[in-house]
């Protein structure tokens, strides 16, 4: 399993709407954000050639880490705005 795709996988399991928060240290949210991304892309790119239905819209939002107050991380909140195997 490659680093980044346990965090996608959970993602898709998620009801839609519905968001999955990851905590990291802030220098590696850029870093994680464009990982998730990759991920979709490459299952999106998959289905696409197979004509099967694709996951929706990706909404990633992130704020700092009030509940433990440590500036160095952020949470990064990640959500699928539509299903797209219900199409």
């Amino acid at each position: 399993m490659r680093q980044y795709e346990r965090i996608w996988l959970t993602l898709k399991e998620l009801p839609v709407k519905e968001e999955l928060p990851v905590r990291i240290h802030a220098d590696a949210r850029k870093r994680l954000i464009q990982a998730v991304k990759l991920e979709k892309t490459k299952e999106v790119a998959i289905k696409k050639r197979l004509d099967i239905p694709r996951a929706g819209l990706l909404k990633i939002r992130w704020t700092e880490d009030t509940v433990r107050k440590d500036p160095q991380f952020v949470i990064v909140y990640f959500s699928l705005l539509w299903d797209g195997s219900k199409l």
